[in-house]
């Protein structure tokens, strides 16, 4: 990566040792106070670390360009998504890295689209948002990897049937798709969809639906052929609290998804925690590169540090994002002509290797490869519960392999 920056900083070098520096303003919609903020908390740090080490390079090497990231909270809501980019937009911001969810994402696409204004989003992955020609670009892989992911592991554990239930939006409800594509296509048996909408805070009802529906599927199947999938958020710890020990939903293994992973939100609460751990609880979720562990490993633990939260691999794609900004804004200028972006990051994409390896994009403008680790909650010798990385799905091989 630092080749690349260097050849592209002898291009500018003598135009811009004329010059005042210049302030390169970049967008970022984040969740900072609502659900899944703990990815919005990791990402603004991560931002922060790659602003003050792109503005040291480019001062190193004589450039007179200096990075500044414009962060707006979204609360991971849709509406609030959408104003927050028109923000952005009325001070003349084209590059946006972010939103985090589909929801969002799909929120802000016929702005941006219309508006000249680029996506770089870290955390979307609605396969029906994968669209060639838009101006929404994905640095991570979409649901149908997840799926993938997901179904592999449950055939591994004999799973022949299972029960869905997903927070009622788009992207929990494409991954639902994906997973039952994926598992009806080997045989598998999927009940009809349990959903919830995301102010749901009683779940009695969804809790009686899912005996109701396992209750059924015990005439041909065993519980431990049984599985509960569950595609949602930090909402996850609330379903858990609400289950009962005595509740017959304590002996179905549950599986959950990228939404939820490594969620701190689920650990504060011990009894959503003894929940997730007795019934395994595994959540696949977009895993760092191995080979990469010499770029993400010293950012990982300095995000920790400032965050007090452990970073993922969405988190290292908004830093790797703003690196590939940074060197989209030294070939492109100052230009606004959204055809001339696009080709520009799309062009670093196909060499750059970053903090979540190569970032190669397909013709959707999504990450082209990309396999996933699977986190458990697990209890420590001091009784306290933390993510204990379970084992890695290869998405090349598509096979599940040692972590």
């Amino acid at each position: 990566m630092k080749k690349l920056l260097f050849l592209l900083i002898l291009i500018f070098t003598f135009q811009s040792s004329f010059s005042q520096t210049q302030q390169v303003k970049i967008g970022a919609l984040l969740s900072l106070t609502g659900e899944w903020s703990s990815l919005g908390i990791t990402s603004k740090t991560a931002l922060e670390i790659a602003s003050k080490e792109i503005n040291e390079y480019y001062k190193s090497a004589g450039i007179n360009k200096e990075i500044i990231f414009e962060i707006e909270d979204t609360k991971l809501n849709p509406e609030t998504a959408l104003e927050k980019l028109k923000i952005l937009s009325s001070k003349g911001i084209n590059i946006v890295i972010g939103p985090q969810s589909s929801a969002e994402v799909s929120s802000v696409k016929n702005f941006a689209d219309e508006n000249g204004i680029l996506i770089l989003s870290m955390g979307s992955t609605a396969s029906s948002l994968s669209i060639a020609g838009d101006n929404i670009f994905r640095l991570c892989p979409d649901d149908y990897q997840e799926a993938r992911a997901i179904t592999a592991l449950m055939q591994d554990d004999g799973i022949k049937a299972i029960v869905p239930i997903y927070r009622e939006d788009l992207g929990n409800e494409n991954l639902f798709q994906s997973v039952r594509k994926t598992f009806e296509s080997d045989n598998g048996t999927v009940s009809e969809a349990i959903t919830y909408s995301s102010a749901t805070k009683d779940f009695s009802t969804i809790i009686e639906k899912l005996k109701s529906t396992i209750k059924n599927l015990n005439q041909k199947y065993p519980s431990k052929s049984i599985g509960i999938f569950l595609a949602g958020f930090d909402e996850n710890r609330d379903l858990f609290g609400q289950i009962k020990s005595s509740d017959e939903l304590n002996v179905n293994k549950w599986y959950g998804s990228d939404g939820a992973a490594l969620s701190s939100v689920i650990l504060n609460d011990n009894t959503a925690s003894e929940f997730a751990q007795k019934v395994t609880y595994p959540c696949p979720i977009f895993g760092l590169d191995s080979k990469a562990s010499e770029k993400w490993l010293p950012l990982q633990s300095a995000i920790k540090n400032k965050s007090g939260i452990n970073a993922d691999a969405f988190t290292m794609c908004a830093y790797d994002g703003a690196w590939i900004c940074a060197m989209a804004s030294l070939i492109c200028g100052d230009t606004k002509d959204i055809a001339v972006i696009k080709t520009c990051i799309s062009k670093i994409s196909e060499s750059y290797y970053g903090a979540t390896g190569w970032c190669i994009l397909n013709s959707a403008g999504d990450r082209k490869y990309g396999s996933f680790d699977y986190w458990i909650v697990k209890k420590d010798i001091d009784g306290k519960y933390g993510w204990s990385k379970l084992e890695v799905f290869d998405a090349v091989t598509g096979k599940i392999v040692g972590n």
